[in-house]
């Protein structure tokens, strides 16, 4: 709380240390990368104060863009804020994701400032929302499952970190996807997220005994499918085939 004392103002000096020592992270750890080198492309998706559900529970205020970018011919993942307590709710976010370090969690790469706009810039390429990832594999039901299979594997470990280091997981996200080799890119401040961890088959998908996980973009060769095929029982793969895709 900012007190006026006489014709001047009073700040707490606990606020001004905190946000200070904010400020120095951000410095030393973090680039600050100016409004004008960001060349904004398309739109992931959106949080609004009506649609948001974030992780932490807090209920959000402003509103917050997720959209592909590029800053000097480099591919980013941006989330902008704008609208009301956009400012307050940047900062928290960026706090919370400085601390983060994870393969399948988004990664802090820089911030921006300008009036009215903040930002956080992510490392992550070209980074697509899993439901429309996963209208590109719908057509193979093996396919499909083993991409819920997958995703939902990486999900848990993100989770065991989340748990062992913080205390909390990834409910209530949303899981981004690279396109190009299929890892999931987790942004913990949304909640977009398709029921994932209901494609309860995905637990019996053989891919589980492999001692390391194979991508979906690995697994799509015909050889990798036809050992998933091999590998399941005749019911397996009739429940398989019959579920269908949970869009």
């Amino acid at each position: 709380m900012i007190r006026a004392v006489g014709n001047h103002c009073s700040i707490p000096v606990r606020f001004l240390l905190s946000h200070c020592a904010l400020e120095v992270k951000f410095v030393e750890d973090f680039r600050r990368i100016p409004l004008g080198d960001i060349n904004l492309e398309r739109q992931l998706y959106l949080d609004s104060p009506q649609t948001d559900r974030a992780s932490f529970r807090r209920k959000r205020s402003s509103v917050r863009i997720v959209r592909s970018a590029k800053v000097d011919n480099r591919e980013f993942t941006v989330a902008m804020y704008q609208g009301d307590n956009a400012e307050r709710e940047w900062k928290e976010d960026v706090e919370r994701y400085m601390d983060i370090r994870h393969e399948s969690i988004l990664q802090l790469y820089g911030t921006v400032r300008c009036k009215n706009i903040w930002a956080a810039v992510f490392h992550g390429a070209d980074l697509i929302p899993f439901i429309d990832f996963l209208k590109m594999v719908w057509h193979c039901p093996i396919l499909t499952c083993y991409v819920y299979g997958y995703v939902t594997h990486l999900r848990h470990s993100a989770d065991r970190y989340l748990r062992s280091t913080f205390g909390r997981e990834t409910a209530d996200c949303t899981v981004l996807i690279n396109p190009s080799n299929g890892r999931p890119c987790i942004d913990l401040e949304s909640g977009h997220d398709v029921a994932i961890d209901c494609y309860t088959t995905t637990m019996r998908v053989p891919y589980w005994n492999l001692a390391e996980p194979l991508s979906p973009m690995e697994m799509a060769a015909p050889t990798k499918l036809t050992y998933i095929v091999e590998t399941l029982t005749l019911d397996q793969y009739h429940e398989i085939n019959c579920m269908g895709v949970i869009l």
